[in-house]
């Protein structure tokens, strides 16, 4: 359990030491704009460093279930 004293204005929130947070525009439906561009939120452990891979598809057909995707480490 975390006790942690936020305003009633703010949502707090906790993340993992190394995690890596991927943000884009804010939408009201998938789809309606591109999701451009993607800014990474880095949240470093205690060590100082945190890692995460990028899967891209089409953002259309379940093609990544077959493998078709983009990977960038």
């Amino acid at each position: 359990m975390i006790r942690a004293e936020a305003p009633l204005e703010t949502v707090p929130m906790f993340v993992r030491g190394g995690a890596i947070i991927p943000t884009g525009p804010t939408m009201n439906y998938v789809g309606e704009k591109p999701f451009d561009p993607i800014t990474f939120a880095i949240y470093p452990d205690e060590r100082g460093s945190a890692a995460t891979t990028l899967y891209e598809d089409d953002g259309l057909s379940l093609l990544t279930n077959r493998g078709r995707f983009v990977e960038q480490p």
